[in-house]
């Protein structure tokens, strides 16, 4: 459920910063410094973890990437954003993106974590451990679900947007592009509810997962 989330936006994307943001080839590669805030979360997970829940970290990163991705189309909506082509907008924009990347960093690593202790309590309970089948399906289905994402995008293109096929910029209206920002930050990260509501029902607190690895271990 979440693969076809990420997969719809990363797919919008390249539409929103050609036609809402209007960046050009030179003003996205200022993008790539948003890869420090996955490297400043490899520095936060661990004291984090210690303190929240695994599940409530993971829902909570959840919630912080769908606001911070909306709030710069939200100022830019309402005015308050800095004007187009200023080095305003682009520390704007590149500045969510570096939040966006830090808050994926901790939710990925939340849900490697849950999937381990999950394949500890498989083993105490059937006395199997399986690494491969788990790590095979998950890597199946995102790829799979990633790809539903490129054709629900291709979907909202057409039908929602409206935008033509190799549309120049001069021929896009302000409609399109306001349906194409709608559907990007506030329409597809609704349905990250689905997932959300599905994580929540985990059940292994940090309590259990502690008691299973004792009696893992006092198997061993």
């Amino acid at each position: 459920a979440s693969s076809v989330v990420s997969g719809t936006n990363q797919a919008l994307e390249i539409y929103m910063t050609t036609y809402f943001w209007g960046f050009s080839g030179e003003e996205l590669r200022w993008m790539a410094i948003s890869g420090t805030g996955g490297l400043i979360a490899f520095l936060t997970v661990i004291p984090l973890q210690a303190r929240i829940d695994k599940k409530y970290l993971l829902v909570s990163c959840s919630i912080a990437i769908a606001l911070v991705t909306a709030m710069p189309v939200t100022l830019r909506l309402l005015d308050l954003a800095p004007p187009p082509g200023s080095a305003g907008i682009i520390v704007l924009v590149v500045g969510a993106a570096t939040f966006v990347a830090y808050f994926v960093t901790i939710a990925i690593i939340m849900f490697a974590s849950m999937v381990a202790d999950t394949l500890d309590v498989q083993e105490l309970n059937t006395g199997l451990r399986q690494e491969g089948l788990f790590n095979s399906v998950i890597t199946f289905s995102a790829k799979a679900t990633s790809g539903a994402g490129l054709l629900i995008t291709g979907f909202l293109i057409d039908f929602v947007v409206g935008l033509p096929q190799a549309a120049q910029l001069e021929h896009v209206t302000e409609d399109m592009v306001l349906r194409l920002a709608v559907m990007d930050a506030y329409v597809v990260p609704l349905f990250n509810l689905v997932w959300m509501w599905l994580a929540l029902r985990y059940s292994i607190t940090r309590e259990q997962h502690e008691q299973v690895r004792a009696r893992l271990d006092g198997r061993a």
